[in-house]
């Protein structure tokens, strides 16, 4: 029976912390020989695996820990964590799901964790999803224009920007919201110095 990777390591997890550390490993190394023959699968999915193993055999009093520590200090060389971030996304992503999976109180720590596994690119396509999923109910609430303003200002220029910039210009067009001074501040920001009078003109027409 092939599962999916992630549900290894949550089967590790929950059989470690129900006192079964023999099956915990049991499935952590199944878990590891899936990893490892999947042609697809990057290797860095093995940090969580691994540091689960490490854990395992460390409460188990094995030496072997110090083996799996080694292994993920050699991926964590080999696939470091972006600047900028916290954790590495591989490890973030894991956190998110596992997060949903054992404590839904925890679903906003565990959007947080997903976004931060997401690259620039991607994190830009699910916000601007998320934020025209909201946009068809009618008022246009504050989470709306937070989310569109969180796409515009990721440093990646692609359509999904210019699309939340448009929607952000159609809130100060037709008016009504009383954060409409506050987005057509915001973008007049996103203009430079030369083009700021032309913008003024055109927001000035919305």
């Amino acid at each position: 029976m092939h599962l999916d990777v992630h549900v290894y390591n949550d089967l590790g997890y929950v059989l470690h912390a129900q006192g079964f550390t023999d099956e915990a490993v049991a499935f952590l190394k199944e878990g590891e020989t899936f990893i490892k023959k999947q042609e697809e699968q990057e290797e860095c999915v093995l940090l969580v695996n691994q540091a689960n193993m490490a854990w395992v055999y460390f409460h188990q009093g094995e030496l072997k820990s110090q083996a799996c520590l080694e292994e993920v200090g050699r991926l964590q060389q080999a696939f470091p964590t972006p600047e900028g971030s916290q954790m590495h996304p591989q490890l973030s992503a894991q956190k998110g799901w596992t997060l949903l999976k054992f404590d839904n109180s925890h679903k906003r720590r565990a959007i947080e964790c997903f976004k931060m596994a997401l690259t620039d690119a991607e994190k830009q396509l699910v916000l601007r999803r998320y934020g025209d999923y909201k946009f068809r109910n009618k008022p246009v609430t504050s989470e709306v224009i937070d989310v569109y303003m969180e796409v515009v200002q990721i440093p990646v220029a692609s359509d999904h920007k210019d699309h939340c910039i448009k929607r952000l210009a159609s809130i100060v067009r037709y008016g009504g919201h009383e954060r409409c001074e506050e987005v057509c501040v915001f973008l007049l920001n996103l203009l430079c110095v030369s083009c700021r009078h032309v913008g003024e003109l055109f927001l000035k027409k919305l």
